[in-house]
């Protein structure tokens, strides 16, 4: 039988893993959180400084991040255009009552009006309607919206398609309210500096997110008030992580981090089975044996001489066990793939002079074993 504090975990998680859980799909989830209630609320409150809200129709944790990252968006969407269309059928939804129908027509004709960017959106547009098919599949998946008739893929070839919809409830909380009008804000990131300046436990709060929001928190990139408050708390915060997670705080000398001893089914993390994975873990065990210089701050600074040669050492190791489309990259490709994955688990940046690797690339090493399979080392 499960405890109050397995169950307590089981609802921060809950929370964590969903951007809302909705009655009328998860109503077992949906009950099991409101039984809870008053406890999430205090311990969301105390130590992230987020709010939770528990609705008749659904329940919504607003994670925001104390800086937002690239990794953050929706992964399902391609290209700018995707954003913008998609804050464009808020804006619609924005008119429409509860349970209103609608014709795909008619949100494409507010689209054309009240589009910002540049060029103008032209449905003509082969890559303008793929665009909109990916922004209605996302509004779809959230219950944003339900489709009553029609299909929305005949919209890729035939401008003029036509697809019937209704409003759900949910359309109207998809956003989440302002401390003051949205057009008082001078800048995107005065929104987030809301958050904090009534907070009289900022600090607390801001590690706390950055801890389970972020897959390292680097002494770096932080004030070192900051990073001595993770010291000074550690015995607090390891209690917490292990009372109401399934994390585990590591803490060294430049960086901490939540880690899991083992990986669960739902959630994203390193390594997993991914062939990109597999490589960064051979260009640590490279990085781990090399007497490269670390500055204050534990990171390691390469000029552009240094990470091409380390990179040809890579490639002329470990490439004979790589999946076929990465022995088959060209260095220049494989190159950037590795940088682009390894920015966005926070191992490795580029710089303008080379690559600057961070403290949190040692944590891992990989290696092949004798019997062929992959082998990880911390």
């Amino acid at each position: 039988m499960l405890t109050k504090d397995d169950k307590l975990k089981d609802g921060l998680q809950l929370l964590m893993d969903n951007y809302w859980v909705l009655r009328s799909v998860s109503p077992k989830e949906y009950q099991f959180l409101r039984s809870m209630e008053k406890d999430l609320r205090q311990i969301i409150s105390d130590k992230f400084g987020w709010r939770v809200y528990f609705h008749t129709d659904f329940i919504k944790l607003e994670k925001i991040p104390v800086e937002p990252e690239a990794w953050m968006g929706m992964l399902s969407f391609e290209e700018p255009m995707d954003y913008a269309l998609f804050c464009c059928g808020l804006a619609f939804f924005e008119e429409k009552d509860i349970k209103e129908y609608f014709l795909l027509s008619h949100i494409c004709e507010e689209i054309l009006e009240s589009y910002p960017g540049t060029p103008k959106v032209d449905w003509l547009n082969y890559n303008h309607r793929k665009s909109l098919i990916r922004v209605i599949k996302k509004m779809l998946d959230l219950h944003l919206i339900e489709t009553i008739d029609g299909d929305m893929k005949r919209f890729l070839f035939e401008e003029d398609a036509e697809v019937l919809y209704v409003t759900t409830v949910y359309a109207r909380y998809f956003m989440r309210p302002y401390p003051q009008n949205i057009y008082d804000y001078a800048h995107w990131s005065d929104l987030i500096e809301d958050e904090t300046l009534d907070s009289e436990n900022a600090q607390r709060h801001l590690v706390y997110k950055k801890l389970f929001m972020q897959p390292q928190l680097l002494r770096g990139e932080v004030s070192e008030a900051d990073f001595y408050y993770i010291r000074n708390q550690r015995p607090s915060i390891e209690h917490f992580a292990e009372r109401y997670s399934e994390y585990h705080l590591e803490l060294y000398k430049d960086v901490a981090m939540l880690v899991m001893h083992e990986n669960k089914a739902k959630s994203v993390s390193f390594p997993s089975n991914k062939a990109l994975d597999d490589i960064l873990l051979h260009l640590m065990a490279l990085v781990r044996k090399k007497d490269f210089s670390v500055d204050a701050h534990g990171e390691i600074h390469l000029s552009t001489g240094q990470w091409d040669g380390l990179l040809d050492e890579l490639i002329a190791i470990f490439q004979f066990g790589w999946s076929k489309e990465y022995r088959d990259k060209k260095k220049d490709a494989l190159e950037v793939a590795i940088v682009q994955h390894g920015k966005s688990w926070g191992f490795l940046e580029r710089e303008v002079t080379g690559i600057c690797i961070y403290p949190t690339f040692a944590r891992f090493a990989g290696k092949y074993s004798l019997n062929g399979k992959e082998e990880v080392e911390k």
